[in-house]
């Protein structure tokens, strides 16, 4: 089995590609708007390889990611579920795909990719199905300057949710003209230097003109025209090696097989189907770039003290982090900055979801009467606003579960329901900066996830 992959962007179905497929035996084969008949393939003919599936149109939808990242990672992988009766492939060998490249250079967007994955990745396993995640573009995560490391810190616990759903990290990979050690570590080997011990598969790689010059036109990007197939063949096997080095690789997909769109002919690497077949790919030379070790078990989602409780049992949600943003612009907030429970009669117990000190128990004009809740592990705040009363006074300990106040409609609110928050805190109780919203402001829905909590 090579693990030099397959990138299928299915149009012709050309017996040259299928006769390819069965002789390389790829350890990753990715398939691009297939059908049943594709996927039954590869079931049929390769069935020791990773198949990777996109939906171009589902990974396409970047302006939802912005404005609904949960919601929209949540509908992916019920929309995947969907998809798979259809098309029938084996949830357990397969990495469904989501967003496509995301633009994390734009403002907003890294946050609500760590969101959009994180409840893609937890609404999957719900299915059976395991997520490809991040798809990061060539030379993305940004680093600070020339020589410096990636930086994958805005994507905090994306590892702990790729590990839990037994997917795998998707990065892309190219390089230009001078091989794939040129500019390594930044076009080509860049992944090897992300923290992570999660699987690492690179969904696309290959030469692409552009990483060093969009002078030559979108005709010209791929490696037509720029090197004889066997040159080709050669660089494809040199990135295969470099990256086996690492024990987290698990695969790459040459970009493309095949491909619709007469501007992307010049990536079609049917002509060079025989060189690649004839060239060894052996031995794993050590990368210029220091690789982490497996932990010898995976990592864990380190726990809250005492446990999570439902602060609400019964309820339903009624408005999601980050809806409505029309209705929150004259609080100067780009949407809800929280998540609102409902459902259960006014005076119904609101709990305490952790172990922690009542740090604010009173009455504010837009919350209400609230409690704010001191968690001991010193990781967060969490708010329960808008209570009939708050009963649990200041500086008192509470256990996960105890009673801390009682469901109600006071303060702006327009209806009985609990509007919960969840606060990040530095050690020395200052909210943390750099958070989605000011004062600390995370995703509860999210964060408890992270937690082991469906809200």
């Amino acid at each position: 089995m090579s693990r030099l992959g397959v990138y299928w962007s299915v149009w012709h179905r050309r017996q040259s590609d299928y006769d390819y497929f069965k002789a390389l035996q790829p350890s990753v084969f990715k398939i691009m708007d297939g059908g049943d008949v594709d996927y039954t393939f590869a079931k049929d003919n390769l069935p020791n390889s990773l198949v990777i599936a996109r939906d171009w149109a589902l990974s396409e939808q970047h302006d939802d990611l912005l404005r609904d990242p949960v919601g929209t990672g949540q509908r992916h992988a019920r929309e995947w579920n969907d998809h798979q009766h259809r098309l029938g492939f084996d949830r357990a060998k397969t990495l469904i795909l989501g967003i496509n490249e995301p633009r994390v250079w734009d403002a907003g967007v890294p946050e609500a990719l760590r969101q959009y994955t994180i409840a893609m990745c937890y609404e999957a396993m719900k299915f059976g199905l395991r997520v490809g995640a991040m798809q990061l573009s060539v030379g993305w995560p940004g680093n600070s300057g020339e020589g410096q490391p990636p930086d994958w810190s805005p994507f905090y616990d994306v590892d702990q949710a790729i590990l839990h759903n037994g997917g795998a990290l998707i990065t892309h990979e190219y390089w230009a003209d001078q091989g794939p050690a040129e500019n390594w570590g930044w076009w080509g080997g860049r992944t090897l230097r992300c923290p992570w011990q999660v699987p690492i598969v690179i969904g696309e790689c290959g030469v692409d003109m552009f990483v060093k010059d969009t002078s030559g036109g979108q005709q010209n990007r791929g490696w037509v025209g720029h090197m004889p197939p066997e040159r080709y063949a050669a660089e494809l096997a040199e990135y295969t090696n470099r990256m086996s080095a690492d024990p987290r690789f698990v695969g790459c997909c040459v970009f493309a097989s095949d491909y619709a769109a007469q501007e992307w002919y010049s990536f079609d690497i049917e002509p060079a189907y025989a060189a690649i077949l004839a060239q060894p790919i052996s031995g794993t030379p050590t990368p210029p770039l220091p690789v982490p070790p497996l932990p010898t078990t995976p990592p864990v989602v380190p726990p809250v003290h005492g446990g999570l409780v439902h602060p609400l049992p019964d309820s339903i949600l009624t408005q999601h982090w980050g809806e409505n943003g029309g209705d929150y612009a004259r609080f100067g907030i780009w949407g809800h900055n929280g998540t609102d429970l409902g459902g259960r009669p006014l005076r119904t117990p609101v709990r305490a979801m952790s172990d922690g000190v009542v740090a604010y128990s009173d009455f504010d004009e837009g919350y209400g009467y609230y409690v704010r809740l001191d968690h001991l592990d010193g990781e967060c705040y969490s708010f329960y606003a808008h209570l009939d009363e708050a009963g649990a006074p200041i500086a008192s300990v509470l256990a996960a579960g105890d009673t801390l106040g009682l469901l109600g409609s006071s303060g702006n609110s327009s209806g009985p329901h609990l509007h919960l928050e969840i606060r990040l805190q530095n050690t020395d109780g200052t909210y943390k900066a750099g958070t989605p919203m000011l004062k600390g402001r995370v995703d509860p829905e999210t964060w408890c996830i992270l937690h082991g909590l469906k809200l």
